[in-house]
């Protein structure tokens, strides 16, 4: 459990953008601004800082993943399931790209 605990604050700021954000949707645009501009840069965001202070970790892109399950039957439907491995991938590849900046 341990390995897992410095994730924590970056789950939180994750969480934040996936189950506080669509709370700000009015209509069908500002829908799509949140879930193909702004959630993806939170979650790249996210992983390069998490990425640049603990180095690559695959749970922690897994995690996100996971965390954004519940949002697509809570806020969208289930055609926005593909967001789910969209918002994996922005956040492994701002990890990895964090990790790189970790070893400079």
């Amino acid at each position: 459990m341990n390995q897992y605990k410095p994730m924590l604050p970056y789950l939180g700021v994750a969480a934040a953008a996936f189950y506080l954000l669509p709370l700000l949707i009015k209509d069908t645009g500002l829908a799509m601004l949140m879930l193909l501009v702004i959630i993806p840069a939170v979650c790249l965001l996210d992983g390069l800082f998490y990425g640049r202070k603990h180095g690559f970790q695959l749970m922690f892109p897994i995690a996100c993943g996971i965390l954004f399950v519940p949002t697509v039957w809570i806020y969208y439907n289930s055609s926005a399931s593909i967001y789910i491995m969209s918002f994996t991938s922005f956040t492994m590849a701002g990890t990895y790209f964090g990790s790189l900046l970790r070893k400079k």
